[in-house]
């Protein structure tokens, strides 16, 4: 389950890359390939709760499908809206909704119910805001430790020049911080402003999912620190 979450994680960061998606009819494949992602973030800058679901051919990275009339995706009993040309799902909500429950129906018939809880994470008074990248800095949080292979916190390093972003996961089971280190710090190119980011992912398999199997993430972003990188 490790390796699969590590996996997970490097597909969710490349999906954060991609601005259009195109997308194909559900009718037009076996209803048994269709692969679902289901997903929830709570980004506390925003107070916004982001349901997010995607519908694949035969893995996540098949082809995305658009459903057909007749099939049906719910979150807590509200329609999630497909936005055309992006080839994915998209429901926010106000405020936070910890907990929820997908029911995706698909043109066979079939019922696919599958529950998600979003776990909170916060920084932990004392996290530096200067970041010298000759140094290295232990970040904790407040909140639970990543447990059971199935969770994973990321603290971001997002310099003014974006292109110079620095991301550091932990995946240790049991771990209640994550370790910023000069090799990937030395690397920002020139002193500057920045933001300090951090994030919780919670990983599980789709209880209830076709034979192409699916997906279920919960993510949890608390508001952004403003840092200093020297």
């Amino acid at each position: 389950m490790k390796n699969y979450v590590q996996k997970t994680l490097q597909i969710l960061f490349l999906c954060f890359l991609i601005t259009g998606c195109e997308s194909e009819s559900s009718a037009d494949v076996s209803q048994d390939r269709i692969y679902a992602a289901y997903g929830a973030l709570y980004d506390e800058f925003q107070d916004l709760t982001i349901i997010n679901v995607t519908f694949s051919l035969g893995n996540y990275n098949g082809t995305r499908l658009e459903l057909a009339e007749g099939a049906t995706l719910l979150f807590n009993d509200r329609e999630v809206p497909f936005l055309t040309g992006l080839g994915y799902y998209e429901l926010k909500l106000p405020g936070f909704v910890q907990e929820g429950t997908f029911v995706y129906t698909d043109l066979d018939g079939q019922l696919f119910t599958n529950n998600l809880r979003i776990r909170t994470i916060d920084f932990t008074e004392g996290t530096p805001t200067t970041i010298d990248r000759a140094q290295s800095y232990e970040i904790t949080w407040e909140g639970e430790p990543v447990g059971n292979g199935d969770s994973s916190v990321v603290a971001s390093i997002i310099p003014n020049n974006l292109g110079e972003s620095k991301f550091f996961p932990q995946t240790d089971d049991g771990a209640t911080s994550v370790l910023l280190t000069p090799n990937f710090l030395g690397t920002i190119a020139d002193a500057q402003g920045g933001s300090m980011v951090l994030e919780r992912f919670d990983v599980s398999i789709a209880a209830s999912a076709s034979s192409a199997g699916g997906l279920v993430t919960a993510r949890y972003r608390p508001k952004s620190i403003t840092i200093t990188i020297e």
